[in-house]
């Protein structure tokens, strides 16, 4: 019941209020879907390379007996990025979808 009298009082013209495939129309799930691909892109070339990474700037600054303990800490570092969630979700509700992909950015 909850759910119906919700979705009934979602008539302001949000994409809330509209079926998926208009919401699929729309100037911000474009901006988002192309956001997220680049991202997401972006995200698994960073983790598929960055113990190689961290290898070559060890190298360069002579820091190689430390690359062990960088690469410990970004291993765990990097999977917590759910602690953004938070975040980035009180971006959208003060800012909206473009504007947080402004500041994420």
């Amino acid at each position: 019941r909850r759910a119906a009298a919700a979705r009934q009082d979602v008539t302001d013209g949000s994409l809330r209020s509209k079926p998926i495939s208009q919401q699929v129309r729309t100037l911000e799930f474009l901006a988002i879907f192309c956001f997220s691909t680049v991202q997401l892109t972006h995200s698994n070339l960073y983790i598929g390379s960055v113990n190689d990474v961290n290898a070559q700037l060890a190298k360069k600054t002579g820091s190689a007996g430390d690359l062990h303990f960088v690469n410990t800490v970004v291993s765990f570092v990097i999977p917590m990025g759910f602690v953004a969630v938070p975040a980035i979700t009180c971006s959208i509700r003060r800012f909206g979808n473009i504007g947080t992909v402004q500041i994420t950015n």
